[in-house]
């Protein structure tokens, strides 16, 4: 009897799977692939950190040392993860009357560690942002805007740590400033730059703090205010052109302009690669790779992935490029690519409504439904 199961295996060996085809494997295949894939991963799951309101986490971010990690949990909740002992150190909260609005870049530590930065909708009293000095965690400064606008759609540091950058929308015919740039150590303006035709939704700076990228929509392609350059909007001109500026921040002003065929809006995400070479642009219509120098379109990916949040980082090495999607029916899913995008590495099954990864490449956390995953990376 014993012999004869032998003999039985071994002729099922030699049958090949009915069907087969390039798009399927049989029985025998996925058991010795799953084993493989399973190898092969470069992101493996060492923690879930679970939240109190069940909304998808909507901005994340780890502090320099790795430590802690800034959760957003809801509009105006915050959470200071030390995340290796699973354990909140920290509850923070924005100013009332606040939420997260057009929001798109929500929480941003300081190169040095110092600050915590959280960017929402104009707030009681004017403010649009909220500092904190994260070994006291003190509100060290409340950032106001009294004018008109939607208050802040998205923030970035320079990486010397020295400057914040500060995106918003205004009413076409106010001539203020919607690109602001502060001090951090005052906190107060510097300078900035009135684009109120532009609609600025993502930012992110160059990995050398020369420039900065800012996303976003043209209302008016007839009144681009700028006398260089004037961006290619097709003949006849498309209305509500997608653009990707790129600002100097010596020369204070815009030096290239690029089209863009993701949907840019609150749910879009711009990234600068981290060798300077490459910007990245995902959205709702899709994901762009450009050069950041010519503008040149590297890769186009156009999906049908309407009424979603994207998400979207480099590892700080530029090994990896991680996109994620949030659905509201909770079938997002997560996707770690090579630094340059051309080869899928790992595939994530889940909402993934917000990315972040540690300053030394090792760690990645998602955010999706009431939960924070964290992942260890090759």
């Amino acid at each position: 009897m014993k012999n004869l199961k032998i003999v039985f295996i071994l002729a099922l060996l030699q049958v090949p799977s009915v069907g087969f085809c390039q798009n399927q494997e049989s029985w025998l295949g996925k058991l010795f692939n799953s084993k493989a894939n399973s190898v092969d991963r470069v992101a493996t799951k060492i923690a879930e950190l679970p939240e109190e309101f069940d909304i998808p986490v909507s901005s994340l971010d780890f502090s320099p040392d790795e430590k802690y990690l800034a959760v957003r949990s809801s509009n105006r909740k915050i959470n200071i993860w030390d995340w290796q002992k699973k354990r909140v150190a920290q509850k923070l909260e924005i100013v009332k009357g606040a939420n997260d609005g057009l929001t798109t870049e929500k929480l941003k530590y300081s190169p040095d560690g110092k600050w915590l930065v959280a960017c929402h909708d104009k707030g009681d009293g004017g403010v649009v942002a909220r500092v904190w000095q994260t070994d006291t965690w003190a509100i060290a400064h409340d950032i106001i805007d009294p004018n008109p606008g939607t208050g802040c759609n998205a923030v970035a540091f320079t990486p010397d740590g020295k400057s914040l950058i500060r995106i918003l929308e205004r009413i076409t015919d106010l001539d203020l400033d919607t690109f602001v740039v502060y001090s951090t150590e005052t906190w107060l303006p510097v300078w900035g730059m009135p684009t109120s035709i532009y609609r600025t939704h993502t930012l992110d700076t160059s990995p050398d703090g020369r420039f900065a990228a800012m996303g976003g929509e043209v209302r008016n392609i007839r009144s681009w205010p700028y006398k260089t350059p004037v961006p290619q909007f097709g003949n006849p001109p498309i209305p509500d052109t997608r653009l990707i500026a790129i600002v100097d921040l010596e020369s204070k002003k815009i030096v290239r302009t690029f089209q863009s065929n993701a949907v840019m809006n609150r749910w879009s995400k711009l990234r600068w690669s981290p060798d300077g070479k490459i910007i990245v642009n995902a959205g709702n219509a899709g994901l762009q790779v450009f050069d950041a120098q010519s503008g040149q379109v590297l890769v186009n990916i156009d999906p049908s992935i309407d009424g979603v949040n994207a998400s979207l980082q480099f590892s700080p090495n530029g090994k990896y490029l991680i996109e994620g999607v949030g659905r509201s029916r909770r079938n997002g899913w997560g996707k770690i690519w090579d630094g340059q995008h051309s080869k899928l590495l790992q595939e994530i099954s889940d909402n993934v409504t917000s990315i972040a990864i540690s300053k030394d490449s090792k760690y990645l956390a998602t955010g999706s439904n009431q939960k924070t995953i964290i992942w260890k990376l090759q």
